[in-house]
């Protein structure tokens, strides 16, 4: 028994020696180089808002020294969830994409506490947008590049960044070269299911990769959400065009790595929107409305209480939504799932190859290293080429 006794604890302090043993495994840190890593050619970060409410656009941009030769930056538009309407449940992540060389512009689509409807939120998104690349032009020495541009959209911010690409010739949008929705929620299959709705996506400019990345603890929208944006777009996206990405959970450590519906947060209290400039200006107050006649006051009344119903229904599911959001921190599911495979996606696409040339990268696959030199689950790549649909989706009335 002393014998057995002795020889487990040379093993126990062996295993120790050689990096720990599975039960004692954590997550790696950020890696020090390469997609989703940590060697920044950019030491900070310019942030500034522009327009008011869900209308207002947000820029992150490197902050360059003044008069040095900079070329044009490839921007990306970053549509965050449902509620997430300050950058902080981001902020992490906008850091990271700005620090590499990237324009990030953050639409805010929504007001708080339910003020915007399901059916107005691309459209304001696409406000928001276009409000931030006026005011990028007319900034001296910031040059956007307005043929490398991405859109990325997380939760309903996915199903909005589709819809962006899908409009983006109609509102004047840049033609996107790539859409990377993550973890989408589900799209509705009738009018009367309240959520984002899918626009027609036969609108897609041939040249876009669809690419969607899904979480396979999701239990807030599975695969559905992904799979439904895909189909639609493959009636305008060759099959070269579009992929799915899934992020596998791992619990050979602790704590275990999770891929759920909300771990694409990578919050920090540095972007909150009380910590950027001019986020929390109000537009001047609007002339009251004078009603001439009984008729249209009382419509007026009955459209007051339809709108209040709607916002307790819309604010209810924002608090709900950040309520799981909050429960979010930056680890290696941002540094190896979402920010290293979004990176890489990035330098693919923006570079002119295709959703194809992404899967083809070995570097896509890999997770890292639990601590004790274990690989981490890897990443699976699947190529969609399921029959067009009859339609591109439910589409939603558009302001």
């Amino acid at each position: 028994m002393v014998k057995l006794r002795s020889t487990l604890l040379s093993a126990a302090a062996l295993a120790i020696a050689l990096g720990g043993s599975a039960m004692g495994a954590t997550l790696p840190g950020q890696a020090a180089k390469g997609p989703g890593g940590a060697d920044y050619a950019i030491a900070s970060v310019i942030k500034k808002a522009y327009g008011f409410g869900s209308a207002q656009g947000i820029v992150f941009r490197p902050a360059d020294p003044p008069g040095a030769f900079v070329k044009a930056r490839p921007v990306v538009v970053l549509v965050h969830g449902w509620g997430a309407v300050s950058p902080k449940w981001y902020g992490a992540w906008i850091e990271h994409l700005v620090r590499r060389g990237n324009i990030v512009v953050y639409p805010r689509y929504q007001e708080a506490g339910g003020g915007t409807a399901y059916n107005e939120v691309t459209g304001e998104a696409v406000k928001g947008i276009r409000t931030a690349l006026d005011a990028l032009a007319a900034t001296p020495g910031v040059t956007a590049d307005l043929t490398k541009v991405a859109y990325i959209g997380h939760n309903a911010g996915a199903i909005i960044a589709a819809n962006l690409a899908a409009r983006a010739a109609t509102d004047g949008l840049p033609v996107p070269r790539a859409v990377l929705a993550l973890m989408p929620t589900r799209v509705p299959t009738d009018t009367k299911t309240r959520a984002v709705a899918l626009t027609d996506l036969t609108g897609l400019d041939p040249s876009v990769n669809m690419i969607t990345v899904t979480g396979d603890r999701d239990t807030v929208s599975g695969e559905a959400g992904a799979r439904a944006i895909l189909r639609a777009s493959a009636v305008a996206l060759k099959a070269d065009h579009r992929l799915l990405i899934r992020i596998n959970s791992d619990n050979h450590g602790q704590p275990p790595l999770v891929a759920a519906h909300y771990s694409a947060a990578a919050p920090d209290d540095a972007y909150d929107l009380a910590r950027i400039e001019d986020a929390m200006k109000t537009p001047p107050p609007e002339a009251p409305v004078v009603h001439r006649d009984k008729a249209a006051e009382r419509a007026a009344r009955e459209e007051a209480r339809r709108k209040a119903s709607e916002r307790w229904w819309l604010a209810r599911q924002e608090q709900q939504d950040m309520q799981l959001m909050e429960m979010q921190k930056v680890d290696a599911f941002d540094h190896y799932g979402v920010w290293r495979t979004v990176d890489i996606a990035l330098e693919r696409t923006l570079a002119g190859g295709d959703a194809q040339s992404v899967r083809r990268d070995p570097r896509i696959y890999d997770m890292g290293l639990w601590t004790d030199g274990w690989p981490i689950k890897r990443l699976t790549v699947e190529s969609p080429r399921e029959a067009p649909p009859a339609t591109g989706g439910i589409a939603s009335p558009q302001p």
